[in-house]
């Protein structure tokens, strides 16, 4: 029995969403579609009502592009934790 894998590739400034089998230690590739500018937008942590009011007025190129260019919030909030953690440490360490 094989494994269903999937997997995201990015391509000539494209991503595109890879699905496979691994067989005996083999992938064969079953089908390589590209990502909507929506799942793009949700990979990044935006609401749908977010990429929907862009998409109101961006072509498909530009979504693909604010996508591309923008920074996931949750990735951003961990590096500032871990920022505070370690500013609070050395607050506490005594001085030498």
């Amino acid at each position: 029995m094989g494994v269903v894998v999937a997997a995201l590739e990015y391509r000539q400034d494209k991503w595109y969403e890879v699905t496979g089998i691994v067989l005996e230690g083999k992938l064969y590739r079953l089908r390589i579609r590209r990502l909507t500018p929506r799942e793009c937008f949700r990979l990044q942590g935006f609401p749908d009502w977010a990429y929907e009011r862009a998409e109101s007025v961006s072509s498909k190129s530009q979504l693909y592009k604010q996508a591309g260019n923008s920074v996931t919030v949750t990735v951003i909030e961990a590096i500032a934790r871990e920022f505070r953690r370690t500013e609070e440490e050395e607050k506490h360490e005594p001085t030498t």
